[in-house]
């Protein structure tokens, strides 16, 4: 099932390239939360962002919990796409300090849709996150993606990336504290919450968190089980250990919310 999923998506970024163009282009997304604002991407990235119908439950919950003034970090905000969701709803009010790992994707990709939307609260910073300091040399994938798991050989290229964890970065560059987190990078979820316990425990963020594996989201839930979290998974179910034991694989979102919040999905 997961080999014809691949199949099928592979198909549609090589028809659609072949249709929209190999060479990427600000383009005016179409449909969804999104429609009319500008992306600047190519096609074989994501046809689902390019159509403007990507993150729909990501979408729903920047509706729920963005309020004016929060400040939001995007933790893997890749084109910008996630980016455009928060800053929408903070209608110019806060911040969304936008986490890119790869230097062709923060300082093209990313700034470019930025700047075609004339958004001045989304500040970009060319920085992965993780439980340690260090340079790495990481391959880009075919959707302009990559991970700090990834073998040389899974990219067309290799750019030279910094490592660094939350807690050391937000000392070091005086950021204000997170209302509202979003991770997403590529199976080291749990390595960026390890590095951002002493953040995490001091302002209890609202968190949306990708979790590539059941593995990693068993630690993830053992950490922020321990910080006084609750997990939700997308329909709006209360993650358990007695759950955990019985799921066999997992790969989604999950809303993350401090235990004395009421309000949740």
């Amino acid at each position: 099932m997961l080999f014809l999923r691949e199949w099928f998506e592979k198909t549609v970024r090589n028809q659609g390239e072949l249709f929209f163009g190999r060479q990427p282009k600000t383009h005016r997304i179409p449909f969804g939360p999104l429609a009319g604002r500008k992306i600047f991407i190519r096609f074989s990235f994501s046809p689902k962002m390019f159509f403007g119908v990507d993150e729909p439950w990501i979408a729903k919950l920047a509706q729920t919990h963005v309020k004016p003034n929060d400040v939001i970090y995007d933790i893997g905000a890749h084109v910008g796409y996630t980016c455009l969701l928060f800053a929408q709803r903070l209608e110019g009010s806060g911040f969304v300090h936008a986490f890119e790992i790869l230097p062709s994707i923060a300082n093209g990709f990313l700034r470019k849709t930025i700047m075609a939307n004339n958004f001045t609260n989304i500040v970009i910073h060319n920085v992965g996150l993780s439980d340690s300091v260090r340079s790495i040399e990481l391959p880009v994938g075919e959707t302009g993606m990559t991970s700090v798991y990834s073998s040389r050989d899974q990219g067309r290229q290799l750019e030279s990336c910094q490592l660094i964890s939350l807690d050391e970065y937000v000392l070091k560059q005086g950021l204000p504290d997170p209302t509202i987190m979003k991770i997403d990078i590529e199976g080291a979820e749990v390595d960026c919450l390890l590095g951002a316990k002493r953040l995490i425990g001091r302002c209890f963020p609202r968190m949306i968190i990708e979790f590539h594996t059941i593995q990693l989201l068993r630690k993830g839930f053992s950490f922020l089980d321990r910080l006084g979290y609750r997990l939700h998974f997308s329909n709006g179910e209360l993650v358990t250990l007695e759950m955990l034991a019985r799921i066999k694989q997992f790969y989604g979102n999950v809303l993350c919310l401090p235990a004395a919040e009421t309000k949740h999905q």
